[in-house]
């Protein structure tokens, strides 16, 4: 991908966008190619926080760095719904870590919505419940 931006800086190459040819301008593929590197940082941020999780009424199980780790909802510190990432996007902090680790409650990829996100799902009315009943 950088060898094909470099080219399109460097000879003014002509792209298709939504069918009309047009020359690649400069300021066009900085912007791209910022955006290309903020998400790509995301994905590194936040990608080695992903974890897989299992609830149930009494605890919450983690899979991160290979291995299972079993928590009470009693050890959770504070659980958020992410408004503007789709499928909803939680946030997790327990206690006793000290990192904040993220997960999905469905499996369906991400994607940025310019609207609010609620979670409608079996796993997102569990999550509401348990965190009245723990006052997390």
């Amino acid at each position: 991908m950088s060898s094909l931006i470099v080219k399109l800086i460097l000879n003014q190459e002509i792209i298709t966008i939504n069918g009309i040819p047009q020359k690649a301008d400069f300021i066009s593929v900085v912007i791209l190619v910022a955006i290309y590197h903020i998400f790509l940082l995301l994905h590194f941020v936040i990608g080695k926080r992903m974890v897989k999780t299992e609830m149930n009424y009494k605890t919450i199980r983690v899979y991160y760095e290979k291995e299972w780790k079993e928590y009470s909802w009693e050890d959770v510190e504070r659980l958020s719904l992410s408004r503007l990432i789709f499928p909803p996007f939680y946030t997790i902090k327990f206690k006793e870590e000290e990192r904040a680790f993220y997960f999905i409650s469905s499996k369906f990829g991400f994607g940025l919505v310019p609207i609010f996100v609620w979670d409608w799902s079996d796993m997102g009315a569990f999550i509401k419940d348990q965190k009245k009943l723990y006052d997390i």
